[in-house]
């Protein structure tokens, strides 16, 4: 009896396991009739042609207390200025300038890449000088406020066009008075990045060409911006000054709640603050304050200057401008199919739409914007639900959307949307990655994920409930709406990366990708789309470059550095 149990359990298991294979037959994979191999060889852009611009901002202390100081807050004041003649500021201010040149742009004598501005404060701020290359005028400016009153001045030499040696130049006469306003100083310096980052982006609409900005916030004292009834200082709290530089340092960084801003156009900030007070009179807030400021600014530096040390401007840290980039991501993509379910089916022209889809739709299967004009069918389809306005998408009869001609021919972010359609889809034009998920814009709207900045960062979610994430599945070819634990017979795509060393600074490498699957579209092409990820080695700022090309099915791809087309 044990024995005939022993054979049913068994039989009912063969039972169950063939019911099992057949239930997984019928989820079999239906895709390519064949697989072809891409290889891809490239390098990391190459740091020197990485095109950035710095941006030196000097905002120097202009308070009473560079020509005399008070004893402990009595008045009237009572002991020697720090700064009397203007050489503790200025004389090392005109020697950073003057080496600038030389240091950061060596074998170049005019490079329109760096500028400079100058801000006063003291009650209130100034601006001295609005952001110029012009490195001859501003040293000019330099000597005109180090001789603001009248003393005798240096003169450029009739042969040279130089000034003479700054240990030469004669005692200054600054002009200086008021309180201490730190606050106000760092709003003008908040509106002049603002406002500079906005006129580049202006002046460059199909570039993005952006700038390290450095400020040197130089100051004798705490923000003492006055004395009550009882000779007591009135000092603005650190929290406020705070904000305002937290605000600062916003510029740099992408808005994730939809605001539009130029952190596109901004490199990096740094906020560097200087203390320079004499021997006697060291003030704990003064130092508190100013390491605060450039502690929490990120990438800041707090230097002291004692006695009579004059302010030191090169030894603050400098951005790097040529800075390597490294390899982030690959992913690349078979544009002429498309998953629907456990099925992958034709997109002959690569614009999204199955050709399932574009047949029912009235638009044309071979031409990715079918109406022509100039916003592609599936960015229409995502808009109005259709791909055309029109049913038979009659290019006379096609919806004219509200943009111009050159937004509708740039891409600036490179990312395979115009800037036309980003501005109608919602996502950025600058940013690649507009919601910051991993995955370029294109992508998102292809596989019907969040692109707008206020969308869920859904990449890396798991739309089918399976075991990989849709940032997986798009990368590797596998369906993103369909459980793929389901599925037997289910060949992922892989990539194989050789690094092959390091040629001119530049990390070079052989990319294998095996088993790119195949469907059998119309024309018997497949659309091929790499897209390399890449950051810089400090601030992990990211680019993108691209190549898209057809091939014959069956036919291997091969795609070369000088075929990347990036930011």
């Amino acid at each position: 009896m044990r024995q005939l149990l022993s054979v049913l359990i068994i039989m009912f298991f063969c039972l169950s396991c063939e019911d099992s294979l057949k239930k997984l037959d019928r989820l079999s994979v239906k895709e390519a009739n064949r697989v072809q191999n891409i290889q891809v060889n490239f390098c990391t852009m190459d740091a020197q042609v990485l095109k950035t611009k710095l941006k030196f901002l000097f905002v120097l202390d202009k308070s009473g207390s560079n020509q005399e100081r008070s004893n402990l807050g009595n008045i009237p004041p009572t002991l020697p200025g720090s700064d009397i003649s203007g050489s503790r500021r200025y004389d090392p201010l005109i020697s950073f300038i003057g080496s600038i040149q030389k240091t950061y742009t060596p074998g170049s004598s005019d490079d329109d890449s760096i500028s400079y501005a100058l801000v006063n404060f003291a009650s209130s701020a100034s601006i001295v000088r609005n952001f110029s290359s012009d490195e001859e005028s501003f040293i000019d400016l330099i000597i005109n406020q180090k001789y603001r009153n009248g003393c005798q001045a240096p003169v450029r030499s009739a042969d040279t066009n130089a000034y003479p040696p700054v240990s030469e130049h004669p005692a200054g006469c600054p002009s200086d008075s008021g309180g201490t306003n730190y606050a106000n100083a760092f709003t003008t310096v908040k509106n002049m990045i603002n406002l500079d980052s906005e006129a580049e982006k202006n002046a460059n609409p199909n570039q993005i060409i952006s700038s390290h900005y450095v400020v040197f916030f130089i100051s004798d004292g705490a923000p003492v911006v006055g004395f009550d009834a009882n000779g007591l200082p009135q000092m603005q709290t650190l929290t406020s000054i705070r904000n305002v530089v937290d605000d600062i340092i916003e510029l740099s960084q992408s808005s994730t709640d939809g605001t539009a801003n130029n952190s596109a156009w901004v490199e990096s900030i740094q906020v560097h603050t200087g203390y320079y007070y004499s021997d006697t009179d060291a003030d704990a807030t003064a130092k508190n304050y100013l390491r605060s400021i450039a502690e929490d600014s990120g990438g800041g530096q707090a230097h002291e200057f004692a006695g009579s040390q004059p302010i030191d401007f090169s030894s603050f840290r400098i951005p790097q401008r040529n800075v390597e980039r490294l390899l982030d991501e690959i992913i690349v993509i078979n544009k002429s199919s498309l998953w629907n379910g456990e099925y992958l089916i034709p997109d002959t022209d690569g614009d999204g739409m199955s050709d399932i889809l574009e047949a029912t739709s009235g638009s044309n299967l071979f031409n990715p914007d079918s109406d022509g004009n100039k916003v592609g069918d599936l960015v229409e389809y995502k808009l109005n639900g259709s791909p055309c306005l029109h049913p038979a998408c009659n290019p006379s009869l096609a919806m004219n959307y509200a943009c111009t001609n050159a937004e509708k021919n740039a891409d600036l972010d490179r990312d395979g949307l115009s800037d036309c359609e980003e501005k109608l889809l919602g996502s950025r034009k600058e940013l690649f990655d507009s919601n910051h998920d991993d995955l370029p814009d294109d992508l998102a709207l292809r596989f019907n994920l969040g692109l707008e900045p206020t969308d869920p960062q859904d990449a890396h979610d798991n739309r089918d409930a399976d075991s990989r994430d849709n940032y997986y599945e798009i990368k590797h070819d596998l369906p993103i709406s369909f459980n793929n634990d389901k599925l037997f017979n289910l060949v992922s795509q892989t990539y194989e990366l050789t690094s092959l060393g390091k040629h001119n600074g530049r990390s070079c490498y052989r990319l294998q990708v095996r088993d790119f699957k195949e469907v059998n579209t119309i024309n018997k092409q497949t659309i091929i789309k790499v897209y390399i990820k890449e950051k810089t080695l400090l601030s992990e700022r990211l680019y993108l470059r691209t190549s898209e090309k057809a091939v014959a099915n069956g036919v291997d791809a091969i795609f070369n550095d000088d075929e990347l087309i990036g930011n």
